[in-house]
């Protein structure tokens, strides 16, 4: 069972965000939960912005971070990456900025794509300019680096998909440049390896690593394929055709415990959960909103959106205990 709570008018006022609140239902006010203390990053804004309120009437505060050309919050909602024009910093707890912040040292110049693990003490850095992956990880207050450089034939857009929850795998999708020509590649890349190109019988689209450390993707025949043992292994078996799909999904995402596979269809504007066990759909979420990532945010919830445009509200997904669909208004 799923429940979307959806705000249409993107310039709601707070007053009557709290006549919602005040009408909603007993029994939603009960079962939502509430996501606090937490900040996300408005690309729109250039900014990172405190997320305030309950689940299901939160709103995005005044920005506590601006000018900045990327960021990226960690699945606690507390730390962050910040990418500004001329250094990159590493903050532990946003609400004590000048006091947990700290250079990276010989980071990408550039890092436009980051991914954390699960416990918020390591992340993964993608430049589309610089043509590099850069393992991050903080330990006893200090961060270690490692580079790899992308193959030689990734020389058009770069698009990071996922990273496993060890921060010790990245997939990344590798377009040819205009005069090359040919299809996109996906290479799964590890600290210690060279890339490893990615077979799979279509075109890759979109992935994510289970906890379990294996790999599924989707493909631009709606097709969804899984790599068991991707350290050692880079050959997908395939599984089954989600067939009310157009062009693959825009984003994948396996729940904690193994057993569904989430997918983001964009065209369509839906999530959809399948069973791994039986490949059989198990829910199908009419959200109104494109939906374009599965970003880890707090216990159970997701970002799936990025707020690129500044009236565009965020999308969350929360998956447990019982599925749920809130929209958070961008605000003024």
């Amino acid at each position: 069972m799923s429940i979307v709570t959806t705000l249409t008018n993107q310039g709601l006022s707070r007053a009557l965000l709290l006549i919602a609140l005040i009408a909603a239902p007993s029994c939603l006010a009960q079962t939502v939960g509430a996501p606090s203390a937490s900040y996300i990053f408005d690309t729109g804004r250039s900014s990172i912005r405190p997320l305030i309120g309950l689940a299901g009437s939160s709103f995005l505060g005044d920005p506590s971070l601006t000018g900045l050309q990327f960021a990226s919050v960690a699945p606690n909602g507390t730390s962050a990456v910040a990418v500004w024009p001329d250094r990159v910093e590493w903050i532990v707890d946003l609400g004590r900025y000048l006091d947990s912040s700290s250079l990276v040292g010989g980071s990408l110049a550039s890092p436009d794509q980051i991914f954390w693990d699960r416990n918020s003490s390591a992340a993964v850095f993608v430049s589309s300019t610089e043509r590099q992956v850069q393992f991050v990880e903080r330990s006893g207050g200090t961060l270690s680096l490692r580079s790899i450089a992308l193959p030689d034939s990734c020389t058009g857009q770069v698009k990071a998909l996922a990273a496993d929850a060890a921060n010790t795998l990245a997939a990344v999708l590798c377009t040819p440049g205009q005069d090359a020509g040919g299809a996109p590649n996906l290479f799964l890349i590890q600290p210690n390896a060279g890339p490893a190109l990615v077979q799979t019988s279509s075109t890759p689209v979109s992935a994510a690593f289970a906890l379990n450390g294996s790999f599924y993707v989707s493909g631009g025949d709606s097709s969804i394929s899984v790599i068991r043992n991707p350290a050692s292994n880079s050959t997908a078996e395939f599984l089954f055709v989600e067939n009310d799909v157009l062009n693959g999904a825009a984003a994948l995402m396996v729940q904690s415990t193994e057993q569904l596979l989430y997918s983001a269809d964009r065209s369509q504007r839906r999530i959809r959960v399948y069973d791994l066990n039986s490949f059989q759909k198990v829910d199908d979420l009419d959200i109104g909103w494109q939906p374009t990532q599965f970003q880890p945010f707090l216990s159970n919830f997701f970002l799936m959106n990025t707020g690129s445009a500044a009236s565009e509200p965020r999308l969350l997904l929360r998956t447990a205990p019982q599925r749920l669909v809130l929209f958070v208004p961008a605000g003024d």
